[in-house]
């Protein structure tokens, strides 16, 4: 075996590059044994590696982040994986990724074993069992795995990037002129985080260019819109420090008093600059749903206006469209600390569990909101619909029997109550539910006129199938004593 001088992982004697964290070990030489390889261990192929990375282009292409297997969209990858990395807690000696997160790792290893294998060469292996983390890229004097290189890029977040470990297997392979290694691909990833206002990205590909191409005149205009990207940044948060912050208040509500004796000079009017820019950019990436972006915006916002109520329950959501639900209910969670009688937060956390399919949680967090409101519609409504997929139907008629005593008025309430009889067969009162909520909404909520419409004549279909004869005529099967 060849132990690694630098993470002490053991490779294979033919290793050139350590498997594990991306070292040159030794340099490719002429005289090496050459070995052919491997074929699959099994006659047919199990995962196809082109598709797989296919896809992540198009999970990508929302974030707005453009992939086409150039090296230089590694570094954008680099970019996504800093948002989601840093997965496994400080000091924690295991760690599983989440179904999210697997997602996240087979399409980075997917997609950078792609590139390698469409720049430089190399072979996919499939591997001995249904685990992609045993598939390889096989070369002559170097195997590859990229899934397993995605794994620890999301898992440590520190670790050096896929493209610093494409630029290593490069190098050890000795390959040069790669068609795809062009000016132009840094060029364009760049312009695009420049678009998104995100110099601090755009910056690396800059770096990366100027090694390569330090005298071409498309880079230097580049660097110089760079320079006035990073300038006008600098501006904001000159402005930011120069405007006079609200007092921050203690834990318990009261005030801390200014330190300044004499205000400082009212600032000009800086539209779109400093925290009222990095609320608009937070803003604009949470409705793109680019939570990479988002979660860059808000944790910038963080810094200029530490324990912001917005911004805490924003960082929640941006770390839950990532698939980092545990970081996103610890973030709501802080919230909930910082303003325990600020129910936004509480009804965050409670979604965010849901969408996570996380029942039982949402219902402890259910059971927080209505400890506090216990009247609340909206949390009633809410927690009616957890207990149907939890399968306690009722224990869900009773919730939303109280939603509609609160808020009769609420046809959205009328629509769960009306689907909620009809799933225990109560034909009637369903019926009766689901034409009040169709009288509500006319003309009010759309919405809840087409679901409420759709249901009553599911019910009205099924009816028939559910009536039963006798000699006295057709009965309601739910007057029997079942």
């Amino acid at each position: 075996m060849a132990k690694c001088p630098k993470c002490q992982y053991d490779n294979a004697e033919v290793a050139l590059m350590c498997n594990l964290c991306g070292l040159v070990l030794r340099r490719a030489s002429s005289n090496a044994p050459a070995r052919t390889a491997q074929p699959p261990s099994t006659p047919a192929a199990r995962f196809d590696f082109q598709e797989l990375a296919s896809r992540q282009v198009k999970a990508l292409e929302p974030f707005g982040v453009a992939l086409d297997f150039s090296p230089a969209s590694l570094l954008a990858i680099d970019a996504f994986l800093d948002d989601a990395g840093g997965a496994r807690a400080p000091g924690a000696t295991d760690w599983q990724p989440t179904q999210a997160q697997n997602a996240v790792i087979v399409g980075a290893g997917a997609y950078f074993g792609e590139v390698i294998r469409r720049c430089l060469g190399g072979q996919w292996v499939q591997p001995d069992d249904d685990n992609l983390a045993g598939a390889k890229l096989d070369f002559p004097a170097l195997t590859l795995q990229p899934f397993r290189a995605g794994f620890l890029r999301l898992r440590d977040g520190d670790r050096a990037g896929l493209h610093a470990a494409y630029e290593s297997c490069r190098s050890a392979l000795g390959v040069t002129g790669v068609p795809l290694d062009t000016l132009p691909s840094y060029l364009a990833q760049a312009d695009g985080f420049l678009q998104k206002h995100r110099p601090d990205l755009a910056q690396r590909f800059v770096d990366r260019a100027k090694r390569g191409w330090p005298q071409s005149p498309q880079l230097k205009a580049l660097e110089a819109r760079l320079a006035a990207a990073h300038a006008e940044v600098r501006a904001a948060e000159a402005a930011a420090v120069a405007t006079p912050a609200t007092a921050p208040a203690e834990p318990g509500g009261a005030k801390v008093p200014a330190a300044a004796a004499v205000p400082p000079p009212k600032p000009a009017p800086a539209p779109m600059q400093g925290v009222r820019a990095l609320r608009y950019e937070l803003a604009g990436a949470l409705k793109r749903r680019d939570f990479a972006s988002a979660l860059g915006a808000v944790d910038r916002l963080l810094v200029e206006v530490p324990g912001e109520r917005g911004a805490l329950i924003d960082r929640g959501l941006a770390l839950a469209g990532l698939g980092r639900i545990d970081d996103a209910v610890h973030a709501l969670e802080r919230a909930i600390a910082a303003f325990p009688d600020d129910l936004e937060a509480y009804d965050a956390r409670q979604q965010v569990l849901l969408d996570a399919g996380r029942l039982a949680e949402a219902l402890a967090a259910n059971d927080a909101i209505l400890a506090r409101a216990p009247g609340r519609t909206p949390t009633l409504r809410m927690r009616a619909g957890v207990l149907m997929r939890l399968g306690e139907k009722d224990r869900a008629l009773e919730a939303i029997t109280r939603a509609v005593e609160r808020s009769p008025d609420e046809a959205a309430s009328w629509v769960l109550r009306g689907t909620i009889e009809g799933k225990l067969l109560r034909t009637e009162q369903a019926r009766e539910a689901l034409r009040r909520a169709i009288a509500l909404a006319a003309g009010k909520d759309d919405e809840a006129l087409a679901v409420a419409r759709r249901e009553l004549q599911q019910l009205e279909a099924l009816t028939p199938m559910m009536d039963i004869d006798d000699a006295s005529g057709r009965q309601d099967p739910t007057q029997l004593a079942l």
